[in-house]
């Protein structure tokens, strides 16, 4: 379920809540009325309806049938607003419970299939207003109530209608809101990558993966090096260009399934998912050499960039902490054997 799915079934319950809430006492309240002045099954028929509400509530709450109780609504509210159509109720008054129908429908059906349903709906209450005896019907109601019923109820109707797409409208922009927010937690605003804690959450899940597939996964730790004297020498606003064109090009070297994240300054991290190190070493070497070998130019001005590289992977250590703190050790013993290489050394590549 999608986050505006969720969002949209929350409200729904919401205002499911608060017409139970309202229906069953007024209902119990007005059905006694009647029932006690002489309107004996009319008052029956609103508290019967009012307990059968009361029941599917109490069976939602405490056993969480959401589904049941919807559709037990819908299904029930329905009836009912045809039984209080064709009675009238006490004095012709049962048409006034029935306007908050359309929001009923529109809050358990959604919008596209709550327009569907009240049309039917209205269609049918027309007929059986305006022609009674095709359905062999005796009805209290006089040729203006009519009118004014029909007219409000689609005036309600309407209303409710704009109310939902509001509110669809509404959840949808929040939604993308949201996600715009989270993708922003996630992306390290220089180069655009994923940053930290965008690539561990990666990397639980692709250790997770590995575990259940039973596959190696690699991660490599990559260094500009001597970083600060590049900043010293050309200035911070070349220093950034320098770690935005890495990243662009980590980006275009890897493969699609791979990750690339800026781990901090100017460390970047490669995540290598179904690699084994042997393989994530030929990798990262073709890269780190082609790193070396170009022109990084920025006005004119000719800046010599090369990376030092720690490998590690889960045939070694499985766990998040163990795997990150493996590729640490081999990117200091990378910087310790003179810079720009990897380490540990790979040999025999598969």
């Amino acid at each position: 379920m999608t986050k505006q799915e969720h969002s949209g079934l929350v409200s729904a319950k919401l205002v499911v809540d608060l017409l139970c809430y309202l229906t069953v006492p007024l209902l119990m309240i007005f059905g006694t009325k009647s029932y006690l002045t002489g309107h004996e099954t009319y008052g029956l028929s609103l508290i019967g309806f009012s307990g059968l509400v009361l029941s599917s509530f109490f069976a939602y709450k405490f056993f969480g049938r959401w589904r049941f109780h919807r559709n037990f609504l819908a299904t029930s509210y329905t009836f009912f607003y045809f039984y209080l159509l064709i009675s009238g109720g006490e004095g012709g008054t049962g048409i006034y419970w029935l306007y908050a129908y359309p929001l009923l429908v529109f809050s358990i059906m959604g919008m596209h299939v709550g327009t569907l349903v009240l049309a039917a709906i209205l269609t049918a209450s027309v007929f059986i207003l305006f022609l009674p005896g095709m359905f062999g019907l005796e009805l209290v109601y006089n040729s203006n109530t009519k009118m004014r019923f029909i007219g409000s109820m689609m005036f309600v109707t309407i209303m409710a209608y704009t109310m939902e797409r509001a509110r669809v409208s509404a959840a949808l922009a929040h939604s993308k809101v949201s996600k715009a927010l989270e993708d922003l937690a996630r992306t390290d605003e220089l180069t655009g990558l994923l940053n930290r804690r965008g690539v561990s959450e990666r990397i639980d899940n692709e250790l997770i993966r590995s575990q259940r597939e039973g596959q190696e996964f690699s991660i490599v730790i990559c260094d500009v090096d001597y970083f600060k004297k590049i900043n010293d020498r050309f200035g911070h606003d070349i220093g950034d260009q320098v770690l935005v064109q890495l990243a662009e090009k980590l980006q275009a070297t890897v493969r699609g399934s791979d990750s690339v994240a800026r781990w901090g300054g100017e460390e970047f991290i490669v995540l290598l998912p179904n690699t084994s190190i042997e393989q994530a070493y030929q990798l990262i070497e073709r890269i780190r050499e082609s790193i070396e070998q170009e022109r990084f130019m920025y006005s004119s001005r000719r800046v010599k960039v090369s990376i030092s590289c720690g490998l590690a992977s889960t045939k070694f250590s499985s766990g998040f902490s163990g795997l990150l703190k493996a590729a640490d050790i081999s990117l200091y013993e990378a910087k310790e054997e003179g810079r720009n290489c990897t380490r540990p050394i790979i040999k025999k590549a598969s």
